[in-house]
């Protein structure tokens, strides 16, 4: 199985703002908690095939996170562990989803100075 992982930097401006690279996101960013912020910028992009029960690393501007592929659910479901560490190393996720294939999972959490740090991801 094939993963896409988007790595966000979300913020507030004057104007809203959304790279192009994140379009097919537009419509979560609009849901809370993400609509608190109305600017985000892609740090970087990863694909990354997924074995199952094999951790796989994922390298971020901001830290790192690691995702497992536990199995796939009734043919087109795809269940998943992903865990995010930031900069500093303290654990912001530690979650166990299952979701639809070709669906985005988007998690973050708010730095110090109010923007927020996304990892969105995908697997076909």
């Amino acid at each position: 199985m094939t993963c896409e992982f988007l790595e966000v930097s979300a913020s507030n401006g004057d104007k809203p703002a959304v790279d192009a690279d994140l379009e097919k996101l537009k419509k979560k960013f609009k849901k809370p908690p993400f609509s608190s912020w109305n600017q985000f910028k892609l740090l970087m992009k990863a694909d990354k095939v997924l074995t199952a029960k094999k951790a796989e690393a994922i390298q971020l501007k901001l830290g790192k996170a690691e995702a497992t592929l536990l199995s796939i659910v009734n043919g087109s479901q795809v269940r998943l562990t992903i865990s995010i560490d930031d900069a500093a190393g303290k654990n912001f996720v530690n979650n166990t989803s299952t979701f639809a294939a070709g669906d985005y999972l988007v998690f973050g959490h708010s730095l110090a100075n109010n923007d927020g740090h996304l990892l969105a991801l995908t697997c076909k």
